[in-house]
């Protein structure tokens, strides 16, 4: 969708929107310059933009192409720059990517933007605001653009330490819990994160040292200004990840030593059911004994050994009484009791 098509002379926009069909016939007056925003275009707007002003179908397509890491590029006099947008979305704790590709030309600029975040058209309000600034020219959007992108990456970085806050209460709180998988997946943002926006450091501080002839002295000094918030912006991330990766450690040592605590709970407990094992299996055997003399005097036969003696009773109670005395001191010495 083309969200805004405008020409700007000496820095002031011409009243009016401009329709495309117009836009390069504008753009050949005297310090003017034309400024066509879209956002998620359609192959047929891309392909119609890119025939207004007669870019080659090779470098466009090539710039829009989608990609993991900001990217600058040159073909003629055209500057082609492809810049990671972040928006975070803290029910999921995930940093959502999106692009804008910035075609800059002596006379024009092309701003295609795909995602939700860093909207340009409060940009475009804030630049017209400025004549001095955007007079001049395209050069002067390419900044404006990276300057809302890093306004749009503090957030991140805010909805990114609100979750490394909550993770640091959890790990540390008196209740050990597995909370590997979610550190894992905040990391994961995080680098994905790092990977948008730490080359844009480099790009910047190519761009504010005149690497590209294209941009104008004039507008060199806001590149070094982006540069240094950018640095800034890296030292938050690198910050966040080193933290992350601490928690990751931390917690895992914890979880290690309550596994070691649940196996030595678990080894004493074993440990107990066996000595209660030996015990009950040591009376057992003693009281064996005299169940099964008891039960041998006890069957209807006749002839058993002293059943009509006066002192048959009283030797088979001191034999029982004996051989259960003799067991218990046995087991008492092995342990068993």
């Amino acid at each position: 969708m083309i969200t805004d098509c405008a020409a700007y002379r000496a820095g002031r926009r011409v009243e009016g929107t401009l329709d495309l069909d117009r836009a390069a016939a504008v753009c050949v007056e005297d310090d003017t310059f034309v400024w066509v925003g879209l956002h998620d275009p359609s192959a047929d707007e891309v392909a119609a933009v890119r025939a207004e002003f007669g870019l080659d179908p090779e470098a466009f397509a090539e710039a829009i192409r989608y990609r993991n890491r900001p990217e600058v590029a040159v073909d003629g006099e055209v500057l082609y720059a492809v810049f990671k947008t972040a928006l975070y979305v803290p029910e999921d704790e995930r940093v959502e990517l999106g692009r804008i590709v910035v075609v800059a030309g002596p006379t024009f600029v092309i701003t295609l933007r795909y995602g939700a975040s860093s909207e340009l058209a409060s940009t475009r309000k804030d630049l017209e605001a400025k004549p001095e600034l955007l007079c001049n020219g395209p050069c002067t959007v390419v900044y404006a653009a990276v300057d809302r992108i890093i306004d749009d990456y503090i957030p991140v970085l805010g909805g990114l330490d609100d979750s490394l806050r909550e993770v640091e209460q959890a790990v540390f709180s008196p209740e050990v819990a597995e909370h590997a998988e979610r550190i894992y997946r905040l990391k994961r943002e995080v680098l994905e994160f790092q990977r948008a926006s730490a080359p844009l450091t480099s790009l910047m501080m190519h761009l504010a040292a005149g690497r590209f002839p294209m941009v104008p002295q004039s507008v060199r000094t806001y590149y070094g200004g982006v540069e240094d918030r950018l640095v800034r912006v890296a030292e938050d991330v690198e910050r966040v990840s080193s933290l992350l990766s601490s928690m990751l450690d931390a917690n895992s040592a914890q979880v290690a030593m309550q596994q070691a605590r649940l196996a030595l709970e678990q080894t004493h407990i074993a440990t107990r059911q066996n000595a209660d094992m030996r015990k009950i299996s040591a009376w057992v055997a003693i009281i064996a004994v005299p169940t099964m003399v008891a039960g041998i005097y006890g069957m209807n036969f006749d002839a058993i050994p002293g059943l009509h003696s006066p002192f048959g009773f009283p030797v088979v109670m001191v034999v029982m009484v004996a051989l259960c005395v003799v067991l218990y001191r046995v087991f008492r010495r092995s342990g068993w009791l």
